[in-house]
């Protein structure tokens, strides 16, 4: 999967025709690729059905806000409705995403924390307790699931106690002994043997962070141990 620019339909489409990549993320805020159809002639051109990813997770980070409305925070949803009531939310927008030719989204965030809203995390966290989390993305998860989305859990193992932006250098987690009494439980619970998510339609984001008991001189993206 690569990244796509999503202001310009015709090289997207020029990239997938002679790679034939597997798959394109479109981030950011311009919305060509999201208009007119314009994604089925990205499709035409890649010879098997090719993913469609976008980052609509909801608050600060969506992109069919100027297409099809907002999306709340994570945090507010589960501050101002139930999971039933996200799960249905969910699933219409999941509908608004495939009828633009998005075929999956890169949320829920099921990272744990309680840090300020504006953080790199922040409100894009549910709450800062494994059990909330984990009832809230599986009403997200499955809102897309049932509406034919594929959904993608991140940011494994858990930034949401990181001591920084992964986006902007190397961040430090707590170690890993730690993570396992909260932020991996969403991921043990939701895609473990027996979870409401194990069997398909769902996959794990993993994280650039350096975790202590599990990275050494790379990040967790690129040390086989996280996997």
């Amino acid at each position: 999967m690569v990244g796509a620019d999503a202001a310009a339909p015709d090289d997207t489409a020029g990239t997938v025709h002679t790679t034939q990549v597997g798959g394109i993320f479109i981030g950011g805020d311009a919305t060509a690729l999201l208009r007119n159809q314009a994604l089925r002639e990205v499709q035409a051109v890649s010879r098997i059905p090719m993913a469609v990813a976008v980052d609509d997770e909801g608050g600060r980070v969506q992109r069919l806000d100027r297409l099809d409305g907002e999306l709340p925070s994570a945090r507010s949803m589960a501050a101002q409705m139930t999971p039933d009531q996200v799960r249905e939310l969910v699933a219409a927008r999941a509908d608004a995403l495939r009828a633009r030719g998005v075929t999956w989204n890169m949320a829920p965030t099921v990272d744990i924390g309680t840090q300020p809203a504006t953080a790199v995390i922040g409100d894009r966290a549910v709450a800062g307790d494994a059990g909330t989390v984990i009832s809230y993305a599986t009403a997200y998860a499955e809102g897309q699931r049932e509406r034919g989305v594929f959904t993608v859990l991140k940011h494994f193992p858990g930034h949401g106690h990181a001591d920084g932006d992964s986006h902007r250098g190397r961040v430090r987690t707590p170690p890993l002994d730690q993570l396992k009494q909260a932020d991996l439980l969403p991921y043990a619970e939701l895609v473990g043997p027996g979870g409401p998510l194990a069997t398909g339609g769902t996959g794990v984001m993993v994280g650039h962070l350096d975790v202590p008991g599990l990275t050494e001189d790379l990040p967790t993206s690129l040390t086989p141990a996280t996997y």
